[in-house]
C-alpha cells in the first residue's frame, strides 16, 4: 500500500510523524502526496482553535477522498468524539499508541511493543532529525490541551534515545533536534534529568550538532548550574527556549504556571552571563482572562527589559476541558490589540539585536534552501543567516555577515 503522512503543529508532531513513517516503510511505500496514496495518516495539533479549525478542515477534505484515513496527535487523544462526528470511518490512534499504526494500516498486531523512540531508517533531503525524549509533562496549565491530550510525563530511555540519535548521524544527520512538551522536565519521572542526557549525546562521534527543545523555567532551574555546563559543548546550539507566557506574576498563578517572572529573569541573566551570543526564544499570550491593560504593560517591560531574539506572540485562545475555558473573556478588539503590539515590539528587539552582527565572522550548518536560489544556514547559536553562495546542504562553513534584517542575517562564504 502507499501511505501519506501530513503532520501539523510542534516538533514533536513532526516527530513522531517521522517515527510512523519509519515503521510504515519496512512495509509499505511512503508518498509525498494525497492523491498518489491509499492511506492517509493526519498527525493533528489543537493548540489553539485556529488550528482546530485548520484540522477539522482537513479531516473532512481527506476523509470526501474516500481513501482510508487514520487520525493521529494530540485531537486523537483530547477531542475523539469530534472526529468520528466529522469523520466516522476513521481510524485515531492517540500519541501513547503510536506503536499500532501497522495495525491500523495492514491489521498488524503487537509489532512494536517499545517504541519510543525509534531509530530513524531512512536519510532523506534533509539536514535536521527530530527525536522525541519524552511524552507529557509535569505542569498543569489552566489554558493548555496538550497535557489533556499528552497528560503525564513518560521520559523515553537514556539509551535508546543514544542509540537514535546516533543512526541518525550516521545516516548524514547534522542538525539532533531533541524535543518534548518540556525538555527541561526529562527524566524527573526516571531518575535522570536533561543535563546527563545532552552530555551523553555529546559523546557521541560525529559531525553534528544538537539543537534542545522548548523548556519551562520550574524544571529548568533544579538543574540551572548542570544544565549551563551541558551547553558549553561545542555540540550543542547556544538556543534557549525558555517561555515565560506573562510577564505578571498574578497572571503566571491564574494560568498555573510555576514559577515567578523573576524566575524567568535568573535563568536568562545565567545564561547570558555564561554565553554572551546566546539566542533567546520565548513566549507570550497576550489576553489571558482578567488581565489588565497594567498587567499586559509588565510583559510588554519584561521583552524590552530581556530583549529575546524571538518572542513567539499569541492571543488567548480558550480551549475546550481547561480550566481557562471557563474564565470570562476579555473583549476580542483588546486581545487583537495586544497581540499587534507585542508583534511589532518583538520584531523591532530582533532587528536591533541582529544589527549587532553585522561585520562578524561566524561558523554556520547549511540548513535548508531558501526563497530566490538561498540557502539558509545556522550559525552556533541558531541565528539564520541566509547566504546566496551555491552550496550542499548540511556543510559547515564560515560566513561574514553583511547585513541584518528583523527575523534573519544576511551573510557571504569566507573563501579559505
Amino acid at each position: 500500500m502507499k501511505v501519506y503522512f501530513e503532520p501539523h503543529g510542534c516538533s514533536m508532531n513532526y516527530g513522531e510523524a517521522k517515527i510512523m513513517e519509519d515503521i510504515v516503510s519496512e512495509r509499505h511505500e511512503i508518498v509525498n502526496n494525497v492523491d498518489d496514496a491509499d492511506v492517509l495518516v493526519l498527525a493533528t495539533c489543537i493548540v489553539i482553535e485556529s488550528t482546530e479549525r485548520r484540522m477539522i478542515n482537513r479531516i473532512k477534505e481527506f476523509s470526501s477522498t474516500g481513501k482510508n484515513l487514520v487520525v493521529a496527535g494530540c485531537m486523537a487523544s483530547a477531542e475523539k468524539e469530534k472526529i468520528k462526528n466529522i469523520a466516522p470511518t476513521a481510524k485515531i490512534l492517540p500519541p501513547d499508541e503510536l506503536c499500532k499504526i501497522l495495525g491500523m494500516i495492514d491489521g498488524t498486531k503487537n509489532y512494536k511493543t517499545k517504541l519510543y523512540p525509534y531509530p530513524p531508517k531512512r536519510k532523506e533531503k534533509r539536514v535536521e532529525a527530530i527525536i522525541p525524549i519524552s511524552s507529557g509533562c509535569l505542569g498543569k496549565c489552566s489554558f493548555c490541551i496538550t497535557k489533556i491530550a499528552r497528560k503525564n510525563l513518560k521520559s523515553y530511555p537514556p539509551d535508546s534515545i543514544g542509540k537514535c540519535v546516533e543512526r541518525a548521524v550516521n545516516l548524514g544527520y547534522k542538525e539532533i533536534r531533541i524535543t518534548a512538551q518540556d525538555t527541561g522536565a526529562y527524566g524527573k519521572d526516571i531518575d535522570k534529568n536533561l543535563p546527563e542526557l545532552i552530555n551523553n549525546l555529546t559523546k557521541i562521534s560525529g559531525d553534528f550538532k544538537l539543537r534542545i527543545g522548548m523548556m519551562n523555567p520550574d524544571t529548568v532551574l533544579p538543574a540551572l548550574d548542570e544544565l549551563l555546563d551541558s551547553y558549553s559543548d561545542e555540540k550543542v546550539f547556544r538556543f534557549l527556549h525558555l517561555p515565560v507566557q506573562s510577564g505578571d506574576d498574578e497572571i503566571l498563578q491564574k494560568m498555573g504556571r510555576n514559577y515567578r517572572v523573576d524566575d524567568f529573569r535568573y535563568i536568562v541573566r545565567r545564561f547570558r552571563g555564561a554565553f554572551n551570543d546566546i539566542t533567546l526564544s520565548t513566549d507570550i499570550i497576550a489576553g489571558f482572562p482578567t488581565e489588565t491593560s497594567q498587567q499586559f504593560q509588565k510583559s510588554c517591560e519584561l521583552i524590552k527589559e530581556t530583549r529575546p531574539d524571538i518572542v513567539n506572540v499569541k492571543a488567548f485562545s480558550p480551549r475546550p476541558k481547561t480550566k481557562a475555558y471557563t474564565m470570562k473573556r476579555l473583549d476580542s478588539k483588546i486581545v487583537k490589540g495586544r497581540t499587534k503590539k507585542l508583534s511589532k515590539l518583538r520584531l523591532e528587539i530582533s532587528k536591533k539585536n541582529f544589527e549587532s552582527f553585522v561585520g562578524r565572522k561566524e561558523k554556520i550548518l547549511t540548513a535548508e534552501f531558501g526563497k530566490n536560489n538561498t540557502v539558509i544556514g545556522r550559525t552556533d547559536a541558531y541565528r539564520p543567516v541566509v547566504i546566496k553562495d551555491k552550496i550542499d546542504l548540511g556543510r559547515f562553513v564560515d560566513v561574514k555577515i553583511i547585513d541584518a534584517y528583523d527575523t534573519y542575517l544576511k551573510g557571504v562564504v569566507i573563501q579559505n
